[in-house]
């Protein structure tokens, strides 16, 4: 592939994958970062706080962009259900139970 058109085709994608990205509410580190927690801690996060506790724990693995509100609401399955505000939009992504929850 020549230099142009892979800068063509650089420029051409720019706008859907922004796009994308804006579809899943900007929030892929917040959904990053409590997946890893529930990863080596066998658990959820039972707050925002404690989240941002093992994100700066990480050595700079992980990070957290700025969110103006984080719930975490557990659900009875074991799942967990997280309910954000970033730039004045609201979403709420739901996690499915961990391992060891399915286990129980």
């Amino acid at each position: 592939m020549s230099d142009r058109a892979a800068r063509e085709f650089g420029e051409a994608m720019a706008v859907p994958l922004y796009a994308l990205s804006q579809q899943f509410g900007g929030a892929q580190d917040l959904c990053f970062a409590t997946a890893a927690f529930a990863r080596k801690k066998e658990r959820w996060p039972n707050d925002y706080t404690e989240l941002e506790t093992f994100v700066k724990g990480s050595d700079g693995y992980l990070t957290l962009r700025k969110y103006d509100r984080v719930d975490f609401v557990p659900q009875t399955n074991g799942g967990l259900e997280v309910s954000y505000v970033m730039q004045s939009r609201t979403n709420r992504v739901t996690f499915s139970p961990t391992n060891e929850e399915q286990k129980k």
